[in-house]
């Protein structure tokens, strides 16, 4: 709720209280991916698709990994993760 408004409001509510300058800290990307989403599609329905990127993301980072450890190119990873 705060991020959001400091991020996509200017601060009109919580912009007294916090501030928000940015850094790379961990899970700030994922908070930052995520603002938008809650903004524009509620809490309830924004954590679906997150829910379902956030579980996708350990079986597709663990065959890229095997993809890079049998000594595929970037490109060729790429391609096939395309296809």
């Amino acid at each position: 709720m705060e991020l959001a408004d400091l991020l996509l409001h200017g601060g009109r509510v919580f912009g007294r209280v916090f501030t928000f300058k940015f850094a790379f800290a961990p899970y700030i990307l994922g908070d930052m991916a995520l603002t938008p989403l809650v903004e524009m599609l509620g809490p309830y329905s924004a954590g679906r698709p997150w829910l379902i990127l956030v579980a996708a993301s350990l079986p597709i980072s663990v065959a890229v990994y095997h993809l890079w450890q049998t000594g595929h190119s970037s490109y060729s990873i790429v391609v096939k993760g395309i296809r």
